[in-house]
């Protein structure tokens, strides 16, 4: 009589562990096919985010090319950045050849390579903030000059002598990854 019980509980551990299989199988297929409902709309999401990130990818390449040395190596992670994100946008949504969170992460591996050369600082914030603050206490003694940075300079008077502002294109790659994110292709 045990053993008919066990057998019992055995076949019944067996069906119930098939159905899960099978609810998971079809969890995992409806998921897909939502995803495949949904990949012509994140494609178009997808373009519009990355032609406002080539703005600045394209500024950044124009300084370079006017001869701004201090933005070679930013134009160079812009253009490894731009290619990065075009191959992920062809092998997710035109090639097939990508699941969602490989085109998620490849997306990401690309950001994070470019964001610490983005947040690296050309011209005058490279220089060093003691002789900045330097530079801004003369510039006070001077008190024209300090008047015309602080009603010229977008960052201000204390901006531009005693503080580090976040560069132009880490902006533009922070707010391109927080529009990833709200739009749900990034992680």
């Amino acid at each position: 009589m045990e053993q008919i019980f066990e057998q019992r509980r055995v076949v019944e551990q067996r069906q119930v562990e098939e159905q899960r299989r099978v609810e998971e199988q079809r969890l995992v297929e409806e998921q897909r096919r939502i995803e495949e409902q949904q990949k012509p709309t994140k494609k178009i999401e997808f373009e519009i985010l990355l032609i406002k990130l080539n703005v600045k990818i394209k500024e950044l390449i124009a300084k370079e090319a006017s001869g701004y040395v201090y933005y070679e190596e930013a134009a160079g992670a812009a253009q490894v950045l731009d290619a990065s994100l075009e191959d992920a946008k062809k092998a997710y949504f035109a090639d097939n050849t990508l699941t969602l969170p490989e085109f998620k992460e490849r997306c990401k591996l690309a950001i994070d390579e470019a964001e610490v050369v983005f947040k690296q600082h050309r011209g005058w914030h490279q220089l060093n903030p003691v002789l900045r603050g330097f530079l801004g206490v003369l510039a006070i003694l001077t008190f024209i000059p300090a008047l015309i940075v602080r009603a010229t300079v977008k960052d201000g008077y204390l901006g531009t002598f005693f503080y580090t502002p976040e560069t132009d294109s880490s902006k533009q790659l922070q707010s391109f990854t927080d529009a990833m994110k709200m739009e749900g292709m990034l992680g």
